[in-house]
């Protein structure tokens, strides 16, 4: 099929403006990223094949062609795309993508910009090429119908048409030496009236196919920031009552396939219809009927796109260790903090440039940024979104969730309240906000990302929750033998500030609450009727050091009057407590006993004795031998050598 069109280009009609025409614009479809990167340009492109009576045959089989060539040279579009982007022409293309109807072009996309250069330089140069050999092929005959009659009379039998018609198609009804002449038309007055029919078509049945390509084009969105399959039965926009309706999304857990992560009967929103030619959807309020969380899926879903890499750990300090120390299958909960940094990335946008070019605001550089997001998202995804000017792309100024039903809290449900939610939250002047509250009061978390609104300030999280069962923790943990901890409840909580720039890193404390739980030290286990047990976080949120301070929690242990502790104090410091056995109950815990001033009759001063440089030194090595016992209440992985 395809020889026979490429022989029928040769013995056709053709003229070299047509062919040239097919070739640029073929070729600049085939490098043309996706509809839903540059919806615009491709109808735009494909207007043109018609009004500027170019070959379609040509331009089908140029196309096809250079989509192949597009996949093998994407870095090179996206090259080519980031010096148009971030070069010299920049101001150009930055009002290109933030000007009315352009904006749809997807001009913002590297890979679009670079591949349209790309693909019309290579289609001039397919072009010049084809020309040259058709006209020479063409010439020669020419020159065969002119002097040969032995070629005429092969030509004028009536099997030889029959089968050069059958294999090479049927040939131009002029001769060759004055195909060598023609010139043609540039337009093509019937694709002039097919395109004008075609966009008033497009105008009166917008209303009927509105719902379906919205339905895709936010199937794909979603997707792509879910990175795992999203089921949506139906979207409707109606642009005169400025209403915006989704039944029945189901978006599939990532690192849980078989379960939805998020699940709604019907979405309903108030969208401002003023700002779609600028590509810009806002939808002024957002309510969310009938969701859950956690519900199992008929068909589990797929993995869309690369996983994210979790980001390289920093470098440990003195006592701290990473979640392999501690987690029996680090993996796992890896990957939803990498989710967790996913979202929160996505929540914080893009962040702006200082005029000096390459430096980005945040310290992070354009390239670093660009590097980063081409790994994660592919070259046909990245945008030069510091170029988007005016208003986010896509904005949500209040989101409602009441009621979400969730298997992680039986019983309760989750209300949900997030505010001035976009994707590029430096152009909005309020800060972005997400609020979580159960109706028990269990869980609690406020977010607020101050540090990427333009009216600047922090990014702030508060996070507590109680009643955590500890079994459901234990299970989980990586200690050697019987478990570190048992039964009972904790309560987690968590306050400070996130950094979301260039990444995301934390610097967090955390406290842990133990109620009713028995905690096990050195092989032996005793119950603990309240327990605070003080954590650090710090470095990439899905990759983090953990430290706990062990001082600290041979305190909390003693306050808490650990029998354990008690008896393990007893068994290894004989030497340091004769003569107090008698004034101490051991059995019944140290919380009475305040390790700074010593125990009676040892180290510090009381009614008898005003204590010496001796019992001062015996006094801190009890203290020591304390903090040795906490050591081992987790009973974390070895940590190797040249590990902080």
């Amino acid at each position: 099929m395809i020889v026979k069109r490429i022989a029928k280009i040769l013995r056709g009609s053709a003229t070299p403006a047509q062919m040239m025409m097919a070739c640029v614009l073929g070729a600049a479809l085939g490098f043309m990223p996706g509809f839903a990167q540059s919806p615009g340009l491709i109808i735009l492109l494909a207007l043109l094949l018609i009004v500027l009576n170019a070959n379609l045959a040509l331009a089908a089989i140029v196309a096809a062609l250079a989509k192949i060539v597009s996949l093998l040279l994407l870095s090179l579009s996206f090259d080519v795309g980031r010096l148009l982007l971030d070069g010299p022409t920049e101001p150009l293309f930055k009002a290109l993508i933030n000007m009315p109807v352009l904006a749809l072009f997807g001009f913002e996309y590297y890979v679009t910009t670079g591949g349209l250069l790309v693909g019309v330089v290579l289609g001039l140069v397919a072009g010049a090429v084809l020309i040259k050999v058709v006209k020479g092929i063409r010439a020669r005959l020419a020159g065969l119908e002119e002097g040969s009659e032995l070629y005429r009379q092969w030509m004028a039998k009536w099997w030889v048409k029959l089968l050069l018609g059958l294999f090479i198609g049927r040939g131009a009804k002029e001769s060759y030496a004055s195909l060598l002449e023609k010139k043609g038309k540039v337009i093509r007055p019937v694709g002039v009236a097919f395109c004008v029919l075609t966009v008033v078509l497009l105008v009166t049945a917008q209303t009927f196919f509105s719902g379906p390509l919205i339905t895709s084009a936010l199937q794909r969105g979603l997707e792509q920031a879910n990175g795992a399959t999203v089921d949506l039965e139906e979207a409707d926009i109606d642009l005169a009552q400025g209403r915006m309706t989704i039944t029945g999304l189901a978006m599939a857990d990532p690192n849980a396939l078989e379960f939805d992560l998020f699940r709604a009967a019907t979405i309903e929103a108030d969208v401002s219809a003023t700002s779609l030619l600028r590509k810009q959807l806002k939808l002024d309020r957002v309510v969310i009927n009938d969701a859950v969380n956690g519900a199992k899926r008929a068909t589990p879903g797929r993995i869309v796109g690369n996983r994210a890499a979790p980001t390289k750990s920093i470098e440990s300090q003195q006592g701290e260790k990473t979640l392999e120390d501690y987690l029996r299958d680090p993996a796992r909960w890896q990957q939803r903090l990498v989710q967790i940094r996913r979202w929160l990335e996505r929540l914080s946008g893009p962040a702006e440039r200082h005029e000096t070019g390459e430096e980005m605001a945040d310290g992070e550089s354009l390239r670093e940024r660009l590097e980063r997001e081409a790994q994660v998202l592919g070259y046909a995804r990245v945008t030069a979104s510091h170029l988007v000017d005016g208003a986010p792309r896509f904005a949500v100024a209040e989101l409602l969730a009441e009621k979400v039903r969730t298997n992680a809290l039986q019983g309760e449900t989750i209300n949900i309240r997030a505010t001035n939610l976009s994707t590029h939250p430096h152009l909005v002047n309020e800060t972005p906000s997400v609020a979580m509250e159960s109706s028990s009061k269990t869980l609690r978390l406020r977010l607020e990302l101050g540090a990427v609104s333009a009216a600047g300030g922090e990014n702030s999280v508060d996070f507590e929750y109680r009643g955590l069962p500890v079994d459901s923790i234990a299970d989980n943990l990586s200690a050697s033998g019987t478990k570190p901890i048992a039964g009972g409840t904790m309560d987690v909580a968590m306050q400070g500030t996130v950094r979301t720039s260039g990444g995301t890193y934390i610097d967090l404390p955390l406290q842990v609450t133990l109620h009713n739980t028995t905690v096990a030290v050195s092989g032996k286990s005793a119950p603990v009727g309240q327990l605070t047990i003080p954590l650090g976080l710090r470095g990439p949120i899905d990759n983090p050091r953990i430290r706990i301070d062990d001082s600290k929690l041979a305190d909390a242990l003693v306050a808490a009057g650990a029998n354990v502790l008690a008896s393990e104090v007893r068994g290894r410091a004989d030497e340091l407590i004769q003569g107090a056995v008698s004034d101490v109950d051991l059995e019944k815990g140290l919380s009475g006993i305040d390790l700074k001033k010593g125990l009676p009759g040892i180290g510090g001063k009381d009614d008898t004795k005003t204590g010496d440089q001796k019992s001062e030194k015996k006094d801190d090595e009890l203290r020591e031998k304390a903090k040795d016992l906490t050591k081992g209440l987790f009973g974390g992985k070895k940590k190797k050598k040249d590990d902080g």
